[in-house]
């Protein structure tokens, strides 16, 4: 443009009208640049109000949601289906939370297409059936289908069918007999090869309808929980006797008329691990006063007993270690001298109150009754504390006491098919307004009916029957902070699953906001999962303690500080569920721990003396003693243990043997409960050899881990002190590069781990092999030599190996074999748990300030 300021000619004014033209095209092109660029200047400021935007919805981590929709299924097994309609970014986690799908009642949805869905996004965690109506033929028709994944079912026995296939996951059978039974196979439910893994069973009268005695060599499934009534005897009690080893909660009701029995005198029956008795006897209107309870049971670990009868009192006398106890009648209550909870009604109260002012130092323990409300006998109670000085709360409930009973199915049955009925007319409502747009969901149909492969994840959820109104709450909820909208009961229960992934989780969670503070102290659940052995002794460590109660806790006492927790244990010695201690200090193992379950001896330093040895396996001491860690500390009393001793009821075992022939004593009186053998076995000391390997049954050993000695150089081979027989054998693990195959009874095993060379046709049903590369070089060649070997191998677990990994694909597609490579950055270790170095060199941590 002309820098000229005289007014331009005539001649110059189209030129300079033209250049101020594109003048304002070339502004009017470069202005969003210009725009961008101011905004690039204001970000910093408008970051803070832009993040404000975001919906309370969107903050909360993944992992935190699918922890929350889990819970939430607990409460309302339709909460997957009102989740996945609140927005974009909540369906896509509740379509990868699997674990919630697996708890929706398959018998209230409409058959057809959801059903398929549901048990695509429920893959692989198992489920429940519950089939109140045996009339509904869709419910019935789940059984077969879902018999491999079903972990818990309800059905009624006259519409339960004799399975040709087995229930690998079934662990909860509950049988509905509301009327006659007419049943030709009752004794399929005895079979272990249907049940394998069957652990309650509650039948009603099914089992009186056997004809004949139960074969004594077919094996019975792992049953641990059993309710049933009968009045066939005979058959009862010999099927108790099968399963006293086993059993840990009994409900026995006899019912009339009853079949005469051919004993004439009771039976005596020991349940060495029962915990729970229930008793109900006939009535005394049919049977008279004379009735005599069949058989006499010794139950040396009872700590809840229920005897529901008005007639008859004290059936069961083996009550010394009751702590809980209910009842309907009168009863000497003498036989409880430890007992700390009652339950019952006002006959239970009278007889209990009338008891207590006879002997007002009597029941020491007592802490709790729990009854109908009656203000008779809260105003006597309370007048018995202040006159005693006693502290025994009262627990008053709204309705009377039913004793639970497991029978009581009936009034179950009329609901669920109510709730059936109600939730199958809302399914069919919603499916024909779901039908009225052409949806997604039509085309799927469509999709189904011509066969192509359907997508569970990416199919619409059903819509259900919840409509939400939130014009009026909404403005308030805008106003409260995301972090406090949670509901009490869910954060709780997210507290104590982020306090089992980080210990110190309660002390941060505490700091978050006041409302998060009040409900962390309220949750002493999370208290207690608190690895105390961190914690200096003091105030910190009591804190803990004091906030974590009633729940059980876990104790190390091993360490640097180790020794100066022990004048804290007889305080708390019947909260404590997991103790770690060093030998030196297995002293304190002077009275009763009720409630410890696992024990660790650690062989640090220090001799153990016999005496303080023998205390392990005292079943007095340690009647729920299930997990014993103890290295070498029974190696020298294992021999010395009286035959009629009463042990603990240990399941899982880890020791070492030096001692051969002691040790083998030791396994020979536990063989019968043994579930998981860990055993690492050394030389012999003099006078301990075995001549010939002894023969040892293990009727429920699941797992078995071998560590055999190491070897000279002039051997080449190793013969085991013990041959073991064990037909339910699952995990097999054995760390030798000198020695293999040192257990020879594995053709049951699935899961399989060594170190050197192993002959795997021993291993025909192996799914899963854990080893390091020579073990994994041993089985590549057994594989290229017998490509159709193994028909059953799904994984390899093993450190990264380009060469094996290449050869594995290789191999894979030679032979159109499918075994997938699970790499691990480490070598597997075998997780001995007597290899503990690294736990007891950790020092010992201090924590800030525990807020008051």
């Amino acid at each position: 443009m002309t820098t000229n300021r005289s007014v331009p000619g005539p001649a110059l004014e189209e030129e300079i009208a033209n250049e101020i033209s594109g003048l304002f095209k070339a502004i009017s092109f470069d202005q969003p640049s210009f725009d961008n660029a101011g905004r690039s200047f204001d970000e910093p400021e408008m970051e803070e109000p832009h993040r404000a935007w975001v919906a309370p919805a969107h903050r909360v981590p993944i992992e935190i949601l699918s922890i929350i929709f889990v819970d939430a299924t607990l409460i309302d097994w339709r909460a997957p289906f009102v989740l996945g309609r609140v927005c974009r970014h909540w369906r896509h986690p509740v379509l990868q939370t699997p674990k919630a799908w697996s708890m929706i009642k398959l018998n209230l949805i409409k058959p057809g297409l959801h059903i398929s869905t549901i048990l695509a996004r429920s893959e692989p965690f198992p489920i429940d059936l519950i089939i109140a109506d045996s009339s509904d033929p869709h419910a019935l028709a789940l059984i077969p289908e879902l018999q491999g994944r079903i972990k818990s079912m309800m059905v009624e026995f006259k519409s339960f069918y004799v399975p040709q296939h087995s229930f690998p996951q079934l662990t909860d059978l509950v049988l509905l007999v509301p009327h006659s039974i007419s049943h030709e196979h009752p004794k399929a439910i005895l079979d272990r090869n249907i049940f394998p893994n069957l652990q309650s069973l509650t039948c009603g009268a099914v089992l009186d309808a056997i004809s004949g005695e139960i074969p004594p060599n077919i094996a019975l499934p792992p049953i641990k929980r059993l309710a049933l009534m009968t009045r066939k005897l005979d058959t009862t009690i010999k099927l108790l006797q099968r399963l006293s080893n086993q059993l840990f909660v009994l409900h026995i009701e006899i019912y009339g008329p009853i079949e005469r029995h051919a004993f004439s005198e009771p039976l005596h029956v020991i349940f060495p691990q029962l915990n729970t008795l229930t008793i109900i006897p006939p009535s005394s209107f049919v049977y008279g006063p004379s009735f005599e309870w069949p058989f006499v049971a010794r139950t040396p670990i009872l700590e809840s007993y229920v005897e529901k009868s008005l007639q008859f009192c004290n059936i069961h006398k083996d009550t010394w270690n009751v702590t809980r106890l209910a009842f309907s009648g009168g009863t000497d209550l003498r036989l409880f001298p430890k007992l700390r909870d009652v339950i019952g009604n006002s006959v239970t109260m009278t007889t209990l109150m009338d008891y207590l002012e006879m002997n007002p130092k009597a029941l020491p323990d007592l802490k709790r009754v729990t009854f109908h409300r009656a203000k008779l006998f809260e105003d006597r109670l309370d007048r018995f504390n202040l006159k005693y000085g006693r502290n025994i709360v009262t627990n008053i409930v709204e309705m009377p006491i039913s004793f639970l009973s497991p029978f009581s199915s009936y009034r179950l049955i009329d609901a669920e098919r109510r709730e059936n009925h109600g939730l199958k007319n809302l399914n069919d409502a919603l499916l024909a307004r779901d039908r009225k747009p052409a949806t997604n969901t039509s085309a799927l149909a469509s999709k189904e009916n011509m066969g192509d492969k359907i997508d569970p994840h990416k199919q619409p959820l059903p819509k259900s029957g919840h409509s939400l109104n939130e014009s009026d709450e909404e403005p308030h909820r805008a106003w409260v902070a995301p972090i406090n909208r949670i509901p009490t009961e869910i954060l709780s229960m997210i507290f104590v699953e982020a306090t089992l992934i980080e210990m110190l989780k309660p002390f941060t969670l505490g700091e978050v906001c006041r409302q998060w503070r009040q409900i962390i102290l309220q949750t002493p659940e999370a208290w207690s999962t608190i690895r105390l052995h961190v914690l200096k002794p003091g105030l910190q460590f009591s804190t803990v303690i004091d906030r974590s109660d009633p729940f059980p806790i876990d104790i190390e006492l091993c360490g640097l500080n180790g020794h100066l927790k022990l004048p804290l244990v007889p305080k708390i010695k019947h909260r404590i569920k997991k103790l770690m201690l060093d030998a030196k200090n297995i002293h304190i193992l002077d009275h009763p721990f009720t409630q410890l379950t696992t024990l660790t001896v650690a062989n640090l330093e220090g001799v153990i003396s016999k005496e303080q040895a023998k205390l392990v396996l005292d079943q007095s001491i340690l009647p729920n003693l299930h997990y014993l860690w103890c290295g070498t500390a029974l190696d020298e009393i294992a021999g010395e243990i009286p035959p009629k001793a009463v042990l603990p009821p240990i399941q899982k075992l880890d020791l070492r043997m030096q001692r051969h022939t002691a040790v083998i004593k030791l396994l020979q009186r536990l063989s019968n409960q043994l579930i998981d053998l860990h055993i690492q076995i050394s030389r012999p000391l003099e006078g301990y050899e075995v001549s010939e390997p002894v023969h040892l049954v293990f009727p429920h050993l699941n797992t078995l881990v071998i560590t055999p000695p190491s070897a000279n150089v002039s051997q080449s081979s190793y013969n085991c002190p013990f041959i073991a027989r064990t037909p339910m054998l699952l995990t097999y693990v054995e760390d030798s590069r000198n020695f293999s195959n040192v257990h020879k009874d594995t053709r049951t095993v699935t899961r399989l781990a060594f170190v050197g060379g192993t002959d795997l046709n021993l291993f025909p049903n192996v799914q899963d092999v854990i080893g390091h590369l020579g073990t994994i070089l041993t089985l590549m060649e057994y594989l290229e030599s017998e490509p159709k070997g193994l028909p059953h191998l799904k994984r390899v677990t093993f450190p990264h190996s380009a060469d094996l990994e290449d050869r594995l694909d290789s191999f894979n597609l030679t032979y159109g074999r499918n075994i997938v490579a699970n790499i691990v950055e480490d070598r597997p270790s075998f997780f001995y748990p007597l290899v503990m170095r690294n736990r007891l060199e950790r020092a010992d941590l201090s924590l800030v300030e525990i807020f008051p």
